[in-house]
């Protein structure tokens, strides 16, 4: 195999340390074919002595190193070897008698200064994203009003490890970087010589923990924003829904409740359930009963079941009391209860067998709430109609009982 990869041990602006390192890998037999901060591509050859210089100078994407600096290289018996990173170019020599591109430490220094101010401006923007990423973490948890369901169910979580990336990765690498640079830029404005040579580590771990752990995060949150919802969302059948069973409205109703059909496709879009995942919420299931009542009001009522399979017990009590908090407070918006009075009145029940169950009641009126968590389930019943949710706890609670004990087993 003619082509060899290295991890590169020390920071790209770690000048001595680059320029030293690939002069000891060409003595290996190892003539650098491209520099990359996180690897380099190296190529087999016999060994040989090459001496490298490392340039400052800004390049975009496709632009090509000015010709007077490439002329100027080339009349010292340099040659050019490709870039470094945007921001600096390589060169080097097999003669090692080949005269120094820059006699005066002082003027280069100016020329590394200018590197040097740029790294400043990259810092002070990396010390302004990582707030400004928590700004935005903070308004979509708490935006909505509901901090743990957005947590569960919104790209917030990997935000705010994207945002811990910066604090505790990204920005130790940028002040040490700006470091380097600018201990050589004080030699030379000092009038003290590049030395060319200096110790370097075998290796730099550090950089490829943060790859890595960038670009695991990243990919979490690209799954979390665009690949997760593509699973789910459809509405289906109420046959289809597996994970639990639901509370019926029709048992509340009575015997002269009659369900509401609307179907297209084979799907009644006034019975249905949708389910949808998430990175923190494996499966969230919507499930919506709706009809008349009894005959003598025909009144339209309307159940809607909210269930959350969370992957630990943690954040189920949180979003029970939550959800519970939000569905009273989203009643007095919802079109078919305006401009019905009422307080709302809310009884708990910590014998239930369960962590948390509690139901509420709109007085004079038909809007009732439960909400139950046990374990890692939690589950939301919104109901408008003519039953008692309080009567209905056996019910309720079987939602978010064990897959075994809703089996019968």
């Amino acid at each position: 195999m003619n082509r060899v990869y290295k991890l590169t041990p020390m920071s790209q602006y770690d000048v001595d340390g680059v320029e030293s390192w690939l002069e000891d890998m060409a003595l290996r037999g190892l003539r650098l074919e491209r520099f990359r901060p996180l690897f380099c591509t190296f190529a087999r050859e016999p060994s040989a002595q090459i001496r490298y210089r490392v340039e400052p100078r800004y390049l975009r994407l496709e632009e090509e190193p000015p010709q007077d600096m490439l002329d100027l290289y080339r009349d010292f018996g340099w040659d050019y070897e490709g870039r470094v990173s945007n921001t600096m170019l390589l060169f080097s020599t097999r003669d090692p008698d080949a005269p120094e591109p820059h006699s005066d430490p002082e003027l280069q220094g100016e020329r590394w200064e200018k590197l040097r101010r740029s790294l400043v401006r990259g810092c002070l923007l990396n010390v302004l994203l990582a707030p400004l990423l928590l700004v935005l973490c903070l308004l979509m948890l708490f935006g909505e009003g509901q901090p743990v369901l957005a947590l569960l169910t919104t790209s917030a979580a990997p935000l705010i490890a994207v945002t811990l990336v910066c604090l505790l990765l990204l920005l130790p690498q940028s002040f040490t970087q700006l470091r380097h640079i600018t201990s050589l830029t004080r030699r030379l404005r000092a009038g003290v010589p590049m030395e060319h040579r200096s110790f370097y580590p075998k290796r730099q771990l550090g950089a490829l923990a943060i790859f890595l752990v960038t670009l695991a995060v990243w990919g979490v949150l690209l799954m979390t924003q665009y690949l997760l919802p593509l699973t789910g969302g459809q509405m289906e059948s109420l046959d289809r829904l597996d994970a639990f069973t639901p509370l019926s409205i029709a048992s509340l109703e009575g015997e002269d409740f009659q369900p509401d059909h609307y179907v297209t496709q084979g799907i009644d879009y006034a019975n249905f359930c949708r389910r949808e995942q998430y990175l923190l919420c494996r499966d969230q299931w919507q499930v919506v009963q709706t009809g008349k009542g009894p005959l003598s009001d025909n009144l339209w009522v309307r159940m809607d079941i909210q269930w959350y399979d969370l992957p630990g017990t943690l954040l189920a009590v949180p979003l029970a009391k939550e959800q519970l908090d939000h569905a009273m407070a989203l009643d007095d918006d919802i079109w078919w209860a305006s401009g019905e009075a009422g307080q709302w009145t809310t009884d708990y029940f910590p014998e239930a067998g369960v962590d948390f169950l509690a139901v509420a009641r709109r007085s004079d009126t038909l809007f009732q709430a439960a909400a139950v968590a046990r374990g890692d389930k939690v589950a939301l019943v919104r109901y408008t109609g003519h039953g008692d949710l309080a009567e209905h706890l056996e019910e309720i609670t079987a939602m978010v009982g064990h897959r075994e004990e809703r089996s019968g087993t």
